[in-house]
This record gives structure tokens, C-alpha cells and sequence, in this order.
């Protein structure tokens, strides 16, 4: 509001400078996530469970993991490496815990506690995110 005050939105220069003030601004992250988490409908995860016969692997920690996934796979195209909404359909970049990494058969940190960078092979059968097919 005070840029526009000053009259400095009137030029390029002055939008992509307060652009790109914005975007540093740690609440842009946070606001990316919940817009994430609201446009993949994440809060529906919480409620889902599977069969242990079929899913022997599926516990409340993966299933948050998949969830913390999905956030920093989207923060990390749109702030880091600037990627497009496509690339989070076939990207090989992830972010994975031990357990996660586990789970989808990628090599596991030894000592890490929290998630990690972590590529899927090019001849793994997976990429990119999963998004629920079903409705909420």
C-alpha cells in the first residue's frame, strides 16, 4: 500500500521489485502451502486409512509423511528451482523422511530426522505427485 502511495507501481521496475519483496517475505511460503493444501483437498487425507492385508506399510507417519511430501514438493517449484504447475505431475525431484524413502524404495539417510531431497530413478515407474481420482 505504500509503494502504491508513493507512485512506485507505476513503472516495471517498481511492480517487480515489490513482487519479488513479496515472494522473500517468509509468509509467501506459508501462503503457497495452504493454497497446496486447500487445491489438493491434503485435509482429507487425515481421514482416510487402508487395509493392512493390501497396504502392510500404511501407518499415520506415512501417511503424514505423503502429506508434508506434497507441501514441500510445490513450495520448493515455486520458490526454488521455479518449476511450472506440470512439473509437480512428472518431476523425479521429491522430499522424503526414512520412512517415506522406504516406502517408495529410494535410498534412506541413516541419522537424518526430517525429510530430505531425494530423485526417483529414470526407470522407476514413479514421478511426479499422486492427486486423490476420487471426490471429497
Amino acid at each position: 500500500m505504500d509503494a502504491a502511495e508513493a507512485g512506485t507501481l507505476g513503472t516495471r521496475e517498481g511492480v517487480q521489485s515489490q513482487a519479488e519483496r513479496l515472494i522473500a517475505d517468509v509468509k509467501a511460503r506459508r501462503a503457497v502451502r495452504a493454497f497446496a493444501e486447500e487445491l489438493f483437498g491434503l485435509k482429507h487425507l487425515d481421514g482416510d486409512t487402508k487395509g493392512p492385508a493390501v497396504f502392510p506399510t500404511w501407518t499415520d507417519s506415512l501417511k503424514a509423511a505423503m502429506r508434508e511430501e506434497l507441501s514441500l514438493c510445490v513450495e520448493d517449484l515455486s520458490f526454488d528451482r521455479q518449476g511450472d504447475f506440470l512439473s509437480l505431475y512428472d518431476d523425479r525431484v521429491t522430499f522424503v523422511n526414512n520412512e517415506l524413502a522406504r516406502h517408495y524404495g529410494l535410498p534412506e539417510q541413516p541419522g537424518e530426522s526430517g525429510f530430505f531431497r531425494a530423485e526417483f530413478p529414470t526407470d522407476s515407474r514413479r514421478a511426479g505427485m499422486c492427486v486423490p481420482t476420487r471426490p471429497w
